[in-house]
C-alpha cells in the first residue's frame, strides 16, 4: 500500500503535523509513505488547523483521500484506512 502525504504551507499549525506522520508510518510499518504525486493508493493532506487550506485538487488516489487538520483526526487516520480495506475485500 502506497500512501502519499500532501502537507499545508504550515501557517499556523496548532499540532506536530511531521510527527503526527512519523507516528502513523510506524504504525503502518506494511505501508510505503511518500510525497504525494497522485498516483498512491491513498493521499492524506495533512493540514495544520481547520482552515484546510491546501490545494489537492490536482492529486488524485485510487482509494481516496483523507483530510485531517488535528491531532486527534490524525491518530484516527490508520483506523480509517483499515476499515476502508475491510470493505473492499
Amino acid at each position: 500500500m502506497i500512501i502519499g502525504i500532501k502537507y499545508c504551507g504550515g501557517c499556523n499549525p496548532r499540532y506536530d503535523r511531521t510527527g503526527a506522520v512519523r507516528s502513523l508510518a510506524s504504525a503502518m510499518p506494511y505501508a510505503e509513505f511518500r510525497p504525494a504525486a497522485g498516483k498512491e493508493d491513498y493521499i492524506i493532506i495533512v493540514c495544520g488547523c481547520p482552515a484546510e487550506c491546501a490545494d489537492h485538487s490536482a492529486l488524485t488516489a485510487g482509494r481516496g483521500k483523507i483530510i485531517v487538520h488535528d491531532k486527534e483526526k490524525a491518530a484516527e487516520i490508520k483506523e480509517q484506512i483499515e476499515i476502508r480495506e475491510r470493505k473492499k475485500r
